[in-house]
């Protein structure tokens, strides 16, 4: 049973965390002041416990869980890039030749967290820069590659009692990215570019009599251009035990335009594609309501161009071989 003098200490850590600009909310009958999330997208744990024996705080825990990833989409891109010798972006050009990439990958797993070749700015966007870096933004909040291990592999959390689900950084969702704590410093302060010659996505159709939905893989390109440009942002991160830093990337997911609806049609996103001129103005100094407007962009569908390859793109010598499917209905 709380005492009066419980009573009184309750409502002023009350006090203290409300002031000290933390949202909660009070557990009736009980020595428990439970986090209200300050964002809303953030999903909370009622753990914030306040006890108060010989009339003292004397705990103070409080655990936040972001949403992250809830909506996947682009997780295999190719880039091929044999014909030419520059890489333009309106008036910058640099030459392929100046910098060590590797331009010559028909298809890579996101999984394999390895590195990619994207658009750097320089000097507040009034350059750019070719980069290799490393495909996932990692959380300023991991401090050693082991955390970031445990967060793509999922396991017991011994904080919940529960088993957490594997997760990723991979993409961010445009509409939400400046919403979440782990993406919105990247997203307002280090934009990037994405190259790209074509991205792989699933299109789901269950074939006259077949009971479930079979998986079709398609590879997306644009009419005539051998390389485009796709939204993301970046940030450092170092290992609090190795020292080592790394540079880190989340491509920017968007709805899908009329062609992706029909490939991409179970959860109807696609990456964030961006006309040369978006591209351009993507890596410059922005107001967040303009990051919001061009993170919400739909590259036309008359532009793309979708066609179904072999399910076992994946391990094949060539992931861009067309494949017909005769039980699958062409795209309109």
């Amino acid at each position: 049973m709380r005492t009066e003098s419980d009573s009184t200490q309750f409502k002023t850590a009350y006090a203290v965390l409300k002031y000290g600009n933390l949202k909660i909310r009070k557990c009736e009958n009980k020595n428990v002041l439970i986090p209200e999330p300050v964002f809303p997208h953030l999903c909370h744990f009622p753990i914030l416990t306040i006890a108060f024996p010989h009339s003292r705080i004397i705990a103070l825990n409080c655990i936040y869980s972001e949403r992250i990833n809830a909506i996947s989409v682009c997780f295999y891109n190719g880039i091929q890039i044999s014909r030419a010798e520059h890489i333009r972006l309106m008036e910058l050009e640099k030459s392929i030749r100046d910098y060590q990439l590797s331009l010559n990958r028909p298809m890579q797993s996101g999984f394999d967290f390895s590195d990619w070749p994207v658009i750097k700015p320089v000097d507040d966007g009034k350059d750019m820069e070719l980069v290799m870096m490393h495909w996932e933004l990692i959380p300023f909040y991991f401090k050693t590659w082991a955390e970031v291990d445990k967060f793509r592999k999922g396991g017991f959390n011994p904080k919940t009692g529960k088993k957490d689900p594997p997760k990723n950084t991979l993409n961010a969702i445009g509409e939400e990215m400046l919403k979440k704590p782990t993406y919105r410093n990247a997203a307002l302060k280090r934009r990037c570019l994405v190259l790209s010659s074509g991205f792989y996505e699933w299109r789901h159709f269950t074939p006259p009599g077949e009971k479930k939905d079979i998986a079709y893989p398609y590879r997306i390109t644009l009419k005539d251009r051998e390389y485009f440009f796709i939204g993301a942002i970046w940030q450092p991160w170092t290992d609090h035990e190795t020292g080592e830093t790394i540079e880190g990337f989340s491509i920017v997911t968007t709805k899908a335009n009329e062609l992706m609806e029909q490939v991409h049609n179970k959860k109807k996103r696609m990456p964030l594609i961006l006309s040369e001129e978006l591209a351009r103005e993507w890596i410059k100094d922005l107001p967040e309501e303009r990051i919001n407007e061009i993170a919400s962009y739909q590259f036309p569908s008359s532009q793309m161009i979708a066609t179904p390859i072999e399910k076992t793109f994946r391990t094949s010598g060539d992931p861009t071989q067309p494949c017909e499917y005769k039980e699958l209905p062409e795209l309109i």
